[in-house]
């Protein structure tokens, strides 16, 4: 499942201002980076999941999904936290080896996952509520030079293309039994690699030509729709931000108690 199948350009926030829109991831990774509880981290994942559900309308399962992905790797990179070798608590001995955990990896390791997992929520919301001409528009404002700019929209573009390039020469080579047996499956998906590079250097190469044949300027421009945006809308900022505040103050209280 790729993200742009779950991106919808009529969500909630598609009509407010690009600022006013992020301000709840901005403030959102600003306090994650300075407070280190996980209650906080939890807390903060689960409402960035209520929230893009509710702001996208993306179905909780396909949400759901798409977080497996990041938590699955980070929970391998939590396990080899917890594991010690010759630690303080070992829990079987391989030899002279004992293979534990310390009394410190579990806490560490917990604070590892939330903070990871709290992390990828407000990056999901960010890049489900935001289109490429929107990030765009957004680096501009920060002015990010415009190399990079066009360095990004054109490895945007060029991720598709070569995903369809792929698709279609893995079509080809499943029709022609290329994957029957494990010989020829090592073989074939070689030849996928090298053809899908070739090709992808072949359209970038006439992207180019194109290009410099229509006086590319060296900028691209989108067309920036105005925001036409109703309270209600802005009234889903308010309370995602108070949310996101309000539990960062009252976990810092607790934790001060």
């Amino acid at each position: 499942m790729q993200i742009t199948e779950l991106y919808n350009y009529n969500h909630r926030l598609a009509n407010t201002n690009l600022l006013a829109r992020n301000l709840f991831a901005i403030i959102s990774v600003i306090l994650l980076l300075i407070d280190a509880s996980p209650y906080f981290h939890f807390i903060a994942v689960v409402s960035c999941f209520i929230f893009t559900v509710c702001i996208t309308g993306i179905p909780v399962t396909r949400l759901a999904r798409l977080y497996c992905l990041p938590l699955v790797f980070v929970v391998l990179g939590c396990i080899t936290v917890i594991i010690s070798i010759n630690g303080s608590r070992p829990v079987f001995h391989l030899g002279t080896i004992g293979v534990g955990y310390d009394a410190h990896s579990i806490p560490l390791a917990g604070k590892a996952l939330a903070r990871s997992i709290s992390t990828c929520g407000v990056f999901y919301f960010f890049i489900l509520t935001n289109s490429i001409s929107d990030i765009a528009s957004m680096m501009r404002a920060l002015r990010v030079p415009p190399l990079f700019v066009e360095i990004f929209i054109l490895t945007y573009k060029f991720i598709f293309s070569v995903m369809r390039v792929s698709s279609a020469m893995l079509d080809a080579q499943r029709s022609r039994g290329a994957y029957s047996s494990r010989r020829h499956a090592y073989r074939s998906l070689s030849y996928l690699f090298t053809g899908a590079f070739s090709l992808s250097l072949q359209q970038a190469e006439f992207t180019g030509h194109g290009l410099a044949s229509r006086s590319i300027t060296g900028e691209f421009l989108f067309v920036n729709k105005e925001h036409d945006a109703h309270v209600k809308e802005y009234v889903w900022i308010a309370v995602m931000t108070t949310v996101v505040v309000g539990s960062f103050i009252v976990v810092n209280y607790l934790n001060g108690q």
